[in-house]
């Protein structure tokens, strides 16, 4: 899990997406403010063990999406997603860091 503001949500994905390959097993989250400041975004990667004992990407990610005023698709591997309340960006970070917790080994 962690924070990086000023990316898009193109470089969340592949940033989120190259960590979990790099690591092999757990969950990858990032979020943070868009490069022009009006959007956060969030990116989760879940990878496949973990999806086999049932944690999803969506579920994840969904509860700091809301935070954002946004959501997330509903892919159990992968998703990304945010919304525009970037005033909220601590809150979704405490939300997810919670959600991330519960899938740690």
């Amino acid at each position: 899990m962690a924070r990086c503001d000023g990316v898009g949500s193109d470089d969340l994905r592949r940033l989120t997406q190259s960590t979990l390959r790099r690591i092999g097993e757990g969950v990858v989250a990032l979020l943070g403010n868009g490069p022009d400041g009006t959007k956060a975004g969030i990116a989760v990667a879940v990878s496949q063990g973990l999806v086999s004992d049932g944690a999803s990407a969506a579920e994840i990610a969904a509860p700091a999406a809301r935070a954002l005023g946004g959501g997330t698709a509903r892919s159990a591997e992968f998703v990304v997603g945010g919304g525009p309340n970037v005033g909220e960006l601590d809150a979704a970070e405490a939300i997810l860091q919670e959600q991330v917790a519960a899938w740690r080994r």
